[in-house]
């Protein structure tokens, strides 16, 4: 991590972590306007930035001792097929009585297809945290970060982003101890706001059903944000 690669924005007292990313020591103030000033400078700094949730890293939950994260090989990353994983995710989801999925009435999932850009938003108190990477999804992969209370492992995650990224172009914003969020950039086609929350319902199931169904989201504006959590 240079510290060369951070002298165009002012950034608040922090320290390398693992050897694997940056983080600061306090909370950032206006932490939407500096990550958006970050964002602007990862092609020439090559460092992402993540908004992280204090609780994040003091947990006492699975973070600990020999837990804590660890980061995955590229490799392994490479090994996951996000298409297959979401298609066996999906193919496993059972949904509530009354609620139809977005693709059909047979949970069929939708083909891999392609959308553009990006626009964030956020509140409330974060650390800043700088991973050196190459794209924004390979920083799950570099800190190691899993939901805790999910079979999905840190390169499986990875993959997905990356799709995601290439066909959405929905980077990573918000990490917390159970939940990431990603910017969703304005979406026109129905049908591709609809293979969106498909995708989005099969990563995170458990969470979306807690909160709304299928059916709700889409017929929801489309958020800024997507916020995916596992409990």
């Amino acid at each position: 991590l240079d510290a060369g690669s951070r002298r165009q924005v002012a950034l608040p007292r922090g320290h390398v972590e693992a050897g694997r990313y940056w983080i600061s020591e306090e909370t950032v103030a206006e932490p939407a306007t500096l990550w958006r000033r970050l964002v602007d400078q990862f092609p020439t700094s090559g460092l992402w930035p993540i908004l992280v949730k204090p609780d994040l890293l003091q947990s006492s939950g699975p973070w600990t001792g020999e837990n804590w994260f660890v980061p995955a090989e590229s490799t392994e990353v490479a090994a996951v097929n996000a298409e297959d994983l979401l298609q066996r995710r999906w193919a496993e989801l059972r949904l509530p009585k009354g609620d139809s999925a977005p693709v059909g009435e047979d949970l069929t999932f939708p083909s891999l297809n392609l959308a553009p850009v990006l626009d964030p938003r956020a509140g409330g108190r974060y650390l800043l945290v700088l991973v050196p990477v190459v794209r924004p999804a390979d920083s799950v992969a570099a800190i190691g970060w899993f939901p805790p209370n999910s079979d999905l492992s840190p390169a499986q995650l990875t993959s997905v982003l990356r799709s995601w990224e290439d066909r959405y172009n929905w980077v990573l914003y918000v990490l917390e101890p159970e939940a990431m969020e990603l910017t969703v950039p304005p979406v026109a086609d129905e049908s591709v706001y609809a293979q969106m929350i498909a995708e989005q319902f099969a990563l995170a199931p458990d969470y979306l059903l807690g909160e709304v169904t299928i059916s709700q989201l889409l017929e929801a504006p489309v958020d800024p944000t997507a916020y995916l959590a596992w409990q």
